[in-house]
């Protein structure tokens, strides 16, 4: 089935022009009259082609996919840690300062 001819009847459809309208538009223009009339009883039976089925779910894979993947630590959680490093390394020399007095 032709993409393109596809695409350009369902932006008619949009637009407001009737099917028949559509494809005679198309078969003018040069396309295979033979291909508009596939494509047409394929958009009147409501039946849409598999190729373009599977375009959206696969975009909409990847979309999840995206929305899945870990991000990256905030800048809040690494100074969080570092903040807890520098203040258990503080509170290290002031108990070894007090064991150096008690035991010179």
């Amino acid at each position: 089935m032709n993409e393109e001819i596809l695409a350009g009847i369902k932006n008619a459809l949009a637009h407001g022009f009737p099917l028949e309208e559509a494809a005679n538009s198309f078969v003018n223009a040069g396309n295979n009259p033979q291909e508009v009339k596939e494509v047409v009883s394929f958009l009147s039976r409501g039946i849409l082609p598999l190729p373009s089925l599977t375009k959206t779910t696969e975009t909409t894979v990847k979309q999840e996919i995206e929305e899945q993947k870990p991000k990256k630590p905030e800048t809040s959680k690494r100074l969080k840690w570092i903040l807890i490093i520098l203040a258990t390394l503080v509170v290290l020399g002031v108990i070894l300062s007090f064991l150096l007095k008690i035991f010179p």
